[in-house]
């Protein structure tokens, strides 16, 4: 299989939680395209051959290189000997180890995050409830939800920009094909676990399951009445795509106890 640099599968950055004086190590092996198949077979064997129990591993295919991070329970194994032996497997151009520290262990090498084309970057589900508790704190209430829908909204108009190629001249998409869109964009985001869509004629009702912004906001000391951001989001996706603005009402919150967050999209007045 060869993938090009546009479209490889990318060694996303890896971040390992330790206990404190956990004897792990992290070893990180490139091998050439040709000898992908390595990173499954000889190099995980050579491992466990030596000893060492592997607790985890990451893959991804490259253009040119292909990619593995084992994190394994070192023992009282002689790492240098792991090294040596690994490098000397035919096809491995790099062998690379991580120690912790602090309790944390980090691949030594990985790719930049992307989405699509566009760099990236990550933030984990605290970060939205230090946001939100923040912007409380310094803002109040209605300025800091008014910032977050508008953060959703512009995050979703430049998502749309992705979509629209896949479903041009559709903009009075049907559920079916919204369904489809917002369930791929939101699940490889990480805002949502699934999305179920119904209605027609530009009135939907759009089912989020798993809404991330949610699921992490109410365990926030400081609950919020509803989601601001996914309704951005869905703002923010709808109104590029139909080509006029609309109105995003919430009916149902996971923060506020609901099973799901349920949004009604409707054509904007005016």
């Amino acid at each position: 299989m060869h993938l090009d640099n546009t479209s490889r599968c990318r060694f996303l950055p890896r971040l390992v939680m330790v206990e404190d004086g956990a004897n792990v190590l992290g070893i990180y092996v490139e091998v050439d395209r040709r000898h992908g198949d390595l990173l499954y077979t000889e190099v995980p064997r050579r491992i466990l051959s030596m000893g060492f129990r592997i607790l985890e591993s990451t893959t991804a295919c490259g253009a040119r290189i292909h990619r593995g991070f084992y994190v394994v329970d070192a023992g009282e194994v002689d790492q240098s000997v792991l090294v040596d032996s690994v490098k000397r497997v035919e096809g491995v151009v790099r062998v690379e180890t991580s120690t912790p520290w602090g309790g944390i262990l980090v691949a030594p090498r990985s790719d930049l995050l992307s989405f699509g084309n566009m760099r990236a970057v990550m933030f984990c589900k605290d970060s939205l409830i230090s946001m939100w508790e923040g912007y409380l704190e310094r803002l109040g209430e209605g300025l800091a939800s008014t910032l977050l829908f508008w953060f959703g909204y512009f995050f979703g108009r430049c998502m749309a920009k992705q979509i629209g190629r896949l479903i041009s001249n559709k903009k009075d998409a049907e559920p079916e094909t919204l369904q489809v869109v917002l369930s791929k964009f939101l699940r490889s985001t990480g805002w949502a676990d699934r999305v179920e869509v119904s209605g027609k004629r530009g009135v939907y009702t759009v089912k989020v399951y798993g809404n991330t912004e949610c699921l992490a906001l109410s365990e926030s000391r400081h609950k919020p009445r509803g989601s601001n951001i996914m309704r951005g989001i869905l703002a923010g996706i709808l109104s590029t795509l139909r080509g006029r603005h609309v109105s995003v009402e919430e009916r149902g919150c996971v923060a506020r106890g609901g099973r799901l967050c349920e949004f009604r999209i409707t054509p904007a007045r005016g």
